[in-house]
Order: C-alpha cells, then structure tokens, then sequence
C-alpha cells in the first residue's frame, strides 16, 4: 500500500505495529495519544521481564517512542512529522483542563462551556464528577479467566444508575460505563443478584 493508517497505534504492541508499518511503500500515518498508558502485557511476562535487563516496553509505547524520535528529527531538519490536537470537547471544562495540567503540561484546550454540560442527578451537586466509596470490607475483586471483577462495585454501580435513570433529572440522559476490566462491564451489564435483568430494560 501507498498509505497505511493506525488508529489507536498507542494501544498496539510493537510486533503488531510493526507489522501493518511494513506493508507501507510511501507513508505511515500513526493515529493515538503519546500520554496514554502502552499497551496490557500479561502479569507473568511482565515478572519475567523486570527480571531482565531491558524492560523499555513496561515504560511507555512504541507510538511514543516514535513521536519522540520523530519530534528530534524535526528539531534538525524543520520538516514537520507530528502534529498534536490541542483542543477537547467530550468533557466537562473543569474536567478537561484537569486532564490538561496533569498530563499534557496544560496545552489542552477545553472551548465549550460548562452550561452544555449541566446535570443536576442527584447527590453529584451539580458538579462534573463525583466518587462512590466502596470499601474492601464489602468484598475484593476476584478474577475470571484473564479479566477481573468486583461485585461489591458492581452492585453500587447498578444501584446508583438505576436511582439516576428513574429520576425526573436522568430520564433524558443516556448512561455509560467504562471498566478497565470486560468482565466487570459484563456484570454490570448482566446486573449483580438480585438486579439481573435490568440492564435490558434500561438507556445504558
């Protein structure tokens, strides 16, 4: 091919980057974020890795590896070979410029305003985010197969989004959930005993 795109090339592990990169004759195009975490490796590899004396891939991404290289190479010869959005608009003001002074050195910009993100759910106060405690003491995670749950979330999880999905505040907003683990979406999707079913019934 002339051309091949990546998306999510932050994502990707080396050999799988590499592979779609050699079918390139012109240009590569690598699409992802540079601050995002690399790639999952297995808890095993990882042991056996920091055992060995070169555990780079533990550290960052190959995408950021490259955009780095390729940043020097445009300080020495001025051809530009990177280029960085500045500008978000999927999340509330407050929570944007926080992502931005954490991790991006406060060069994200957030244009909208906070009013097209009003809420008023309860127990959130009208603010953008808001955090459940869900102590050990109600259970720990456990795994299953090679992803992880925690039903104690869960049932919290399912219980506060049917509370904002009945109320006058949440009946024409949609709901999301993001998990770092498929298994625990899955259950929150199933609906932890005894709210099994409900998801079905629901906007999420």
């Amino acid at each position: 091919y002339d051309t091949v795109i990546v998306d999510e090339a932050a994502r990707t592990s080396p050999m799988d980057l590499l592979i779609p990169m050699a079918q390139a004759s012109k240009r590569i195009i690598l699409v992802g974020d540079h601050k995002q975490l690399p790639h999952t490796i297995d808890e095993e590899v990882t042991r056996r890795l920091e055992d060995g004396e070169d555990s780079i891939q533990l550290k960052e991404s190959m995408f950021a590896y490259l955009f780095r290289r390729l940043q020097k190479l445009t300080e020495q010869d001025g051809i530009l070979r990177t280029v960085t959005l500045d500008a978000q608009y999927r999340m509330h003001p407050q929570l944007g410029n926080l992502v931005s002074r954490a991790f991006y050195e406060g060069t994200v910009q957030s244009p909208l305003g906070a009013e097209l993100f009003a809420q008023s759910l309860e127990g959130t106060h009208g603010r953008p985010a808001m955090l459940l405690d869900v102590p050990c003491a109600l259970g720990r995670e456990s795994r299953e197969g090679t992803s992880r749950l925690r039903r104690a979330e869960a049932e919290v999880i399912v219980r506060q989004l049917k509370c904002w999905m009945a109320s006058e505040a949440g009946r024409k907003l949609t709901f999301g959930v993001i998990s770092f683990y498929k298994a625990q979406t899955e259950l929150i999707a199933r609906g932890p005993a005894p709210e099994r079913g409900w998801a079905g019934r629901s906007r999420l």
